[in-house]
């Protein structure tokens, strides 16, 4: 892994190539491109560029909206990276909210899930 190789930086073209060759094989609204801006935009909020990870964040977090399903858990990953980059930046309200919300939705899937076994066994 880059960040635990101290390589953090030299990952960021990489990232940047992997969010072209998504755009490029899928629609502009694809899961997979959600997720490759979302790697990229760890890795910047990881090398402090608050300005850049947020942007990509909530341009990810817009693609997944409307190509997951609400009840998806991999949406909570999306706003946990989004709470992350407004940490980064100092916001912490805001970033709490996104951290909140995502318990929230995890929460909710489980349950659901829970609810789903129960009625299978009864």
């Amino acid at each position: 892994c880059y960040r635990d190789s101290g390589k953090l930086q030299e990952s960021v073209p990489l990232l940047e190539e992997a969010v072209a060759i998504q755009r490029s094989c899928n629609t502009s609204r694809h899961q997979r491109v959600a997720l490759a801006i979302r790697h990229l935009s760890e890795a910047c909020v990881l090398l402090d560029e608050t300005d850049k990870a947020m942007e990509l964040a909530t341009e990810a977090m817009d693609i997944a909206n409307v190509s997951l399903p609400s009840s998806d858990s991999d949406l909570a990953g999306y706003m946990n990276t989004l709470g992350a980059c407004y940490r980064s930046q100092g916001e912490y309200d805001n970033a709490i909210s996104w951290y909140d919300m995502s318990r929230q939705l995890l929460t909710f899937i489980q349950s659901s899930h829970s609810r789903d076994l129960d009625l299978s066994i009864s």
